[in-house]
C-alpha cells in the first residue's frame, strides 16, 4: 500500500490547484467532438468498475438523445467483478480478489488524476475509498446542482436517497440503482415486523438450540465484524460511536456461531444440496442476502426453506429494517472542464437507467422506474400459469407490495469498508486469544478507527 500513498499525495497537490482554478475556465476550454455532422461537447467518464448493459445502455442512450453532448468513456477493470453478498456467501474469497481489483484499478486512476487526465464524472464502486476525494474537495456538492435544475425533483427518487448520502449538508455521491442487505428468516418463526434488536435477535436463535449455523456459513468473527461496523460506523459522515452493552451481547451472540464456515465440498458436494436440503430442517436458520430484485426473494424463500419468508434487517439497536446498499456511485469532479454536462449524464442515468428482467441484480432509485418493473412482475404473476389458484397470486401480488414498502422505508447504509474490518478483525483476535478485556478492546477499536475516518475525513 506505500506505492498507493505517492499518487494519492500527489492527487491532492494537482487537484487542489486545479480545483482553484476550475472557476475560472470557460466554455471554450470544454473539448468538441462531431458526430453526425453535429458538434458536441464531450464529457469524460472514468469508470473505475467495468459494466456491460446496464451503463452501456445509458451512455448509447444519451449519446444519441442528446443535441448538445457525447459520452467518452474509460474504464479502470477489464472486466466487471461482483461485489454482492451471494458472491461473499458461495465464495468469501471472491471478495478479496475484488477489493485487489478495485485498489489496482483506484491506483491507476490517481496516477491519471496527477498527470492532469482529470474526468467530468466519475462512476466508482462501493469498495473504493471515495471519502478521501469528498473531504479534500475533489467531488462538487451536487446539492447545487439539484437546487437549480428546474428538472430535476427529489420527490421522484426514493425517500431517503438524498437523506442516507448527505454529509453535513453535502451530497457528493449518488448511486443510480440499489439493493439492499437483509435476513431472511421463515415468516412463522419471526413474524412480519422487518426490525429486531439484538435482544429479539439473541431470543430467536436460543428457541434453536440444535442449528450450528445460525446465517448460513457465517462465521462467530465475521458476525461480529460486520455487526460492529454496521451497528457503531457511520464511514459516510465519519463517525464511530460504540455502545459498550451493545458490544458486548454481539459478543455474547456471536458465541452461538461456529468458528470456521461450512465446507461446501464435504459431503454432498455443493452448496446447493447445504440449503436445499439443510435450510429446511433448520440448519442454519437465517440467510443473510442481498435483495436486488423483485422475484428473486419469494423465490430463494420457497426454494430454501420451503414456504413464505420475512426479509428482516441486521439486529440493532434502532427500529431499522434491511439495509439500503449500492454497488457503485456517480460523482462528478470539482475541476471537471464540463461541470453542466457532468450533471445532465448524471441527470439522465437516474432517470434512465434500466436493466434486463431475466438478469435484474440492482433496481434504479428512480420511483417511476421502480413502480414500472414492479407492475411487469404484477403482468408476470396474473398472467404466468405457474401460479395455479387465485390464492397463490394474491399472496405474491402481496408480496410485491411488501418489496415496495421495504424498497422505500430504507433509512440505513450497508458500506463496509476494508480498512475498518481489518482493524476490528485485529483487535478481535486478541480479545478472542483472551490477551485483553472486552472494554480494553472496545476503547482501542474505537480509537483505531477514528483515527483512521480522521484521517479520510
Amino acid at each position: 500500500m506505500q506505492s498507493f500513498i505517492r499518487p494519492i499525495f500527489l492527487l491532492m497537490l494537482i487537484m487542489f490547484i486545479s480545483a482553484c482554478s476550475s472557476d475560472a475556465r470557460s466554455a471554450t476550454t470544454i473539448s468538441t467532438v462531431t458526430i453526425d455532422g453535429v458538434e458536441k461537447q464531450v464529457i469524460k467518464l472514468a469508470a473505475i468498475n467495468r459494466h456491460n448493459d446496464w451503463l452501456f445502455g445509458v451512455i448509447k442512450g444519451f449519446n444519441n438523445s442528446s443535441e448538445t453532448y457525447h459520452v467518452e468513456a474509460s474504464y479502470y477493470m477489464n472486466t466487471y467483478v461482483s461485489p454482492f453478498a451471494f458472491v461473499e456467501m458461495v465464495n468469501p474469497g471472491r471478495i478479496g480478489e475484488f477489493v485487489e481489483a478495485v485498489a489496482e484499478a483506484e491506483l491507476q486512476f490517481n496516477i491519471d488524476l496527477a498527470n492532469g487526465n482529470i474526468p467530468d464524472i466519475v462512476l466508482f464502486p462501493s469498495q473504493m475509498q471515495s471519502n478521501t476525494y469528498i473531504t479534500k474537495g475533489l467531488f462538487t456538492d451536487l446539492n447545487e446542482f439539484m437546487d437549480n435544475d428546474p428538472d430535476f425533483d427529489r420527490a421522484d427518487y426514493l425517500p431517503s436517497l438524498f437523506e442516507v448520502f448527505d454529509r453535513k449538508g453535502g451530497i457528493y455521491e449518488i448511486p443510480p440503482m440499489f439493493l439492499m442487505y437483509g435476513i431472511y428468516a421463515k415468516t412463522t418463526d419471526v413474524g412480519t415486523d422487518v426490525s429486531w434488536t439484538l435482544d429479539e435477535f439473541s431470543a430467536y436463535i436460543e428457541t434453536k438450540p440444535d442449528a450450528e449455523y445460525i446465517l448460513a456459513s457465517m462465521t462467530k468473527r465475521e458476525f461480529i465484524i460486520k455487526t460492529t461496523q454496521y451497528l457503531f460506523v457511520n464511514p459516510v459522515a465519519g463517525e464511530v460511536k460504540f455502545d459498550r452493552e451493545e458490544f458486548k451481547k454481539i459478543l455474547a451472540i456471536a458465541e452461538r456461531f461456529p468458528i470456521v464456515p461450512y465446507d461446501y465440498s464435504d459431503e454432498r458436494g455443493n452448496w446447493e444440496d447445504y440449503f436445499w436440503t439443510d435450510a429446511r430442517n433448520g440448519d442454519p436458520i437465517m440467510l443473510p442476502l442481498d435483495i436486488y430484485n423483485f422475484h428473486m426473494p419469494m423465490l430463494w424463500g420457497n426454494s430454501f426453506f420451503g414456504e413464505e419468508v420475512t426479509w428482516k434487517g441486521w439486529p440493532s439497536s434502532a427500529d431499522s429494517g434491511p439495509l439500503f446498499s449500492a454497488a457503485d456511485y456517480f460523482s462528478i469532479m470539482k475541476a471537471a472542464e464540463n461541470l453542466d454536462g457532468g450533471w445532465e449524464f448524471l441527470k439522465y442515468a437516474l432517470n434512465h437507467v434500466r436493466v434486463s428482467p431475466e438478469m435484474q441484480v440492482q433496481l434504479p432509485v428512480n420511483l417511476s422506474l421502480l413502480e414500472g418493473i414492479k407492475n411487469e412482475q404484477v403482468k408476470f404473476i396474473n398472467n404466468s400459469p405457474f401460479y395455479n389458484s387465485e390464492h397463490d397470486k394474491l399472496k405474491s401480488l402481496a408480496g410485491l407490495d411488501r418489496l415496495m414498502t421495504l424498497f422505500k422505508s430504507a433509512n440505513a447504509l450497508k458500506r463496509e469498508e476494508f480498512t475498518i474490518n481489518k482493524i476490528i478483525d485485529e483487535e478481535l483476535g486478541i480479545y478472542l486469544s483472551g490477551q485483553k478485556s472486552a472494554d480494553e478492546i472496545i476503547d482501542i477499536i474505537e480509537n483505531r478507527i477514528a483515527l483512521y475516518l480522521a484521517e479520510q475525513h
